[in-house]
C-alpha cells in the first residue's frame, strides 16, 4: 500500500477517531469554541445537548463510511483522485449530516428551542 491508499483511507479514519472523541467528551455547556454551534443550538442546554450527541453519530458515520468509500475508490483510481475525491465525500457527508441534524432539531424543538409536545 502507498501513501495514496493511506491519505484515501486516513480521512475517514481521522474523522471516525474525530467523532468517537466528541461523543466520548461531549461539551459540557454551551461555548463558542467546542460543540455543534448555530444559534439554534445555542438557544438552551436541552437543544444543545440533544444537537451534540447527534453531530456526534453524524461524525462517526460520516467516518466509517468515508473509509469504506475511500478504500473502494483507491482500488479503482489508486492515485491522486482518489484523494481528491475523498475529501469532496468527507465534505458532502458533513454537510449533509448537518443538514439531517437541523431536519431532526427542527422535529424536536420549535424556533424558541422549547421542545414540541409529541401527540
Amino acid at each position: 500500500m502507498d501513501i495514496f491508499f493511506w491519505i484515501t483511507i486516513g480521512q475517514g479514519l481521522l474523522l471516525t477517531l474525530i467523532g468517537v472523541i466528541y461523543a466520548q467528551y461531549p461539551p459540557k455547556k454551551i461555548n463558542p469554541i467546542y460543540g455543534y454551534r448555530t444559534k439554534r443550538t445555542m438557544a438552551n442546554q436541552t437543544v444543545w445537548d440533544y444537537a451534540n450527541k447527534i453531530g456526534a453519530q453524524i461524525i462517526i458515520w460520516t467516518g466509517l463510511i468515508c473509509t469504506a468509500m475511500g478504500a473502494i475508490v483507491y482500488f479503482i483510481y489508486p492515485n491522486t483522485y482518489a484523494v481528491i475525491i475523498t475529501s469532496a465525500l468527507v465534505v458532502m457527508g458533513l454537510i449533509l449530516g448537518m443538514i439531517l441534524c437541523e431536519k431532526d432539531l427542527n422535529s424536536e424543538f420549535d424556533k424558541k428551542g422549547n421542545r414540541k409536545s409529541k401527540p
